[in-house]
């Protein structure tokens, strides 16, 4: 079981950008692998006793054999496997500023191509550092006022409910899409000729009422200008028409 469980000679420069992830993830192979070594209880209590600092000497010299020499140079004053593992911790993982990383994981916004997935997987490696705070950065306005409607929530319940959301969202798009395709459009409707031209005549006189006869005179409608004012109907002898 060792033989799948070895880790590979760590030669990971301090100053690399990922010499932290590099050192966590091989730090975790290497405990993987000196736990199965770890002898079982002796039966007497002698060698019970000696068992502690004998198995602190084999785990130091393990580290030993997996790191490179040009790692070795960090440890080479160390005495015994703890002191050597807090050096080497030390090295690689810096003090972190708590108040750029609040500061980091505030100011966060969802990319326009991530999913609800995608940032909140982001947000969890940035809330590492930091307490967990406010985050304001919701591409979708909805899906951010739908979170600030509840009173108490967490971070479960907000990824779940904007995860729900957001697939609500999509099947309402795809929806939509597949509903304008499913409607026909409309035929134009098709007016007679003779229907046409009764309309257009209407219209034609609406449009034009000088062409309606005045009652007065019978001819065009002109009430300012109209030849019957003041003359004398020769039927019933009244001013103000002609005889028709």
């Amino acid at each position: 079981m060792d033989r799948y469980l070895r880790p590979e000679r760590f030669d990971i420069d301090p100053s690399d950008s990922s010499s932290t992830r590099a050192w966590i993830h091989w730090r975790k192979t290497f405990e993987n692998f000196i736990f199965v070594q770890k002898p079982t209880a002796p039966e007497t209590d002698a060698q019970s006793v000696r068992l502690p600092e004998k198995w602190d000497s084999i785990k130091f010299q393990l580290l030993v054999n997996h790191i490179s020499p040009n790692i070795y140079t960090y440890i080479s004053e160390a005495t015994n496997y703890e002191e050597a593992i807090t050096i080497l911790q030390k090295l690689y993982v810096k003090p972190k500023n708590l108040i750029f990383a609040r500061h980091m994981l505030a100011t966060r916004k969802q990319r326009p191509e991530e999913s609800i997935d995608t940032y909140l997987q982001a947000l969890k490696l940035l809330s590492k550092d930091c307490d967990f705070v406010a985050v304001d950065a919701e591409t979708t306005k909805t899906i951010a006022q739908r979170l600030l409607e509840n009173l108490t929530l967490t971070l479960d319940q907000a990824y779940n409910q904007a995860l729900s959301l957001e697939t609500a969202e999509i099947n309402s798009q795809k929806f939509n899409t597949v509903s304008l395709n499913a409607v026909a459009p409309k035929e134009p409707t098709l007016v007679s000729s003779k229907s046409q031209t009764l309309h257009n005549e209407t219209c034609s006189s609406v449009n034009n009422p000088r062409r309606q006869k005045y009652f007065f005179c019978g001819g065009q409608i002109h009430p300012m200008n109209c030849p019957a004012f003041e003359k004398t109907c020769q039927l019933c002898n009244k001013k103000g028409h002609f005889a028709t």
